[in-house]
């Protein structure tokens, strides 16, 4: 995934020498499907926008944008009579950067259009882990985690209403390539000559829907 990273470096540094300077600007925005989801505690079948944060520069014709989304999820049941006193523990957390260029196309003073590349980093990992006393007072833990990295690149488009001059309501459709190493383990207390680590290599090509909404402040 190198070449890709290094590719559009190149692109950027080249398209941002010769863009113009007559309409530069700076935005944050910020994706509140997320937060609506986290408060709802619902869950979507849906591909969606993993990205809560968007800082964008515009140097004129070209500009550059940065986002980032973190989620975590971190559940106990304790141990008492109904589950056998045995104690559970399930944690999952993500983490997704991404790095683009950006091109602008204004149709009138309320709609315009960016289009450009992404490249993604994505980070996830998942942990459960089962804690109990047996019969003869002795400790026994299982724990199984998966942890993963992830590199890739994402052509989007961005589709942008402004409110006023400083507001704009914001929504993209992107198409989305990304590879993952992966690290699974399996450790037992009881019987560590059981335990197992498994390594894998995997790809994911998806179409992400317009199912972002991004609230966007230009300065």
């Amino acid at each position: 995934m190198q070449k890709y990273f290094f590719s559009i470096a190149l692109i950027c540094s080249s398209m941002l020498v010769s863009a113009q300077k007559d309409s530069t600007f700076f935005e944050i925005g910020m994706n509140v499907v997320p937060v609506i989801k986290n408060i709802q505690k619902t869950e979507s079948k849906f591909v969606t926008s993993p990205y809560l944060l968007t800082l964008e520069k515009s140097f004129g014709k070209v500009g550059l944008r940065v986002g980032a989304g973190y989620d975590s999820d971190s559940r106990t049941e304790l141990a008492d009579p109904s589950n056998g006193n045995t104690n559970f523990d399930n944690d999952t957390s993500s983490m997704d950067l991404r790095f683009g260029i950006v091109f602008y196309k204004n149709f009138n003073e309320k709609w315009s259009l960016k289009y450009g590349v992404d490249a993604l980093i994505s980070n996830q990992s998942r942990s459960s882990n089962t804690f109990f006393i047996d019969q003869t007072g002795n400790e026994n833990e299982t724990l199984t985690s998966l942890d993963s990295k992830g590199f890739g690149i994402s052509p989007f488009l961005f589709a942008q209403y402004h409110v006023s001059k400083n507001f704009s309501l914001g929504t993209e459709i992107g198409f989305k390539y990304i590879g993952y190493t992966s690290v699974e383990k399996d450790e037992n207390s009881e019987f560590p000559e059981f335990n197992t680590e498994t390594n894998r290599e995997s790809t994911v090509l998806s179409i992400v829907p317009p199912t972002s909404l991004f609230l966007i402040v230009r300065f």
